[in-house]
């Protein structure tokens, strides 16, 4: 593999990776947690951001150590872990791209001023398309680096329009009621590592 390959290669799944944790589920259950704690919901982001980083970069990092899949790894354990990872693995994975194409229906909706059915059912053939294409890593990883780039700058735009009052932040931290952050927070961190693991 060339370098240049190498590298488009990387950026593709670095940029995967990044939009996933920007899935319906995680931007509604956001928003949903945003209003309800408003600044105190910050702990809950940074918690979920830590957790996150220190899991993907363990499994990274056994994986790469051992060279074998998370499944084959498990496997090596017990053989039941094995499968029971798998079933796990492929269940979230139905779940989680349903989801997505959902949401993406719901987004082509609004922005063509279609119905929401036909949307979904659209979004979900141009997906069936690509993945049976011959040339679907391809295709795949150009789509991922163009749609990733304008999706991580649209995110940077919106916050930079809403102009969040920062400022509150450390008040409304040190007024929360800071049990009850926890299940905001074990939600989110199931939303960003679920749509990064789909």
């Amino acid at each position: 593999m060339s370098q240049k390959v190498a590298f488009s290669t990387t950026l593709g799944a670095a940029l995967v990776a990044a939009t996933t944790q920007v899935g319906p589920g995680f931007t509604t259950q956001s928003a949903l947690f945003g209003g309800q704690y408003l600044g105190a919901f910050f702990i809950c982001i940074a918690a979920a951001l830590i957790l996150d980083i220190i899991a993907q970069a363990n499994v990274y990092r056994l994986c790469c150590y051992t060279g074998k899949h998370g499944q084959e790894i498990a496997a090596a354990i017990h053989p039941v872990v094995g499968y029971a990872l798998t079933v796990i693995v492929v269940f979230g994975i139905i779940v989680f791209q349903f989801s997505n194409v959902s949401g993406t229906g719901l987004g082509m909706s609004a922005f063509l001023g279609t119905s929401t059915t036909v949307s979904t059912v659209l979004c979900g053939l141009i997906a069936m398309a690509v993945f049976l294409s011959k040339s679907a890593n391809k295709i795949i990883s150009i789509l991922a680096q163009v749609l990733g780039a304008i999706l991580i700058l649209t995110a940077f735009v919106l916050v930079f329009m809403a102009k969040p009052p920062i400022g509150e932040i450390p008040k409304q931290i040190a007024e929360a009621d800071i049990g009850s952050l926890l299940l905001p927070t074990i939600t989110i961190l199931g939303s960003v590592c679920g749509g990064y693991g789909a």
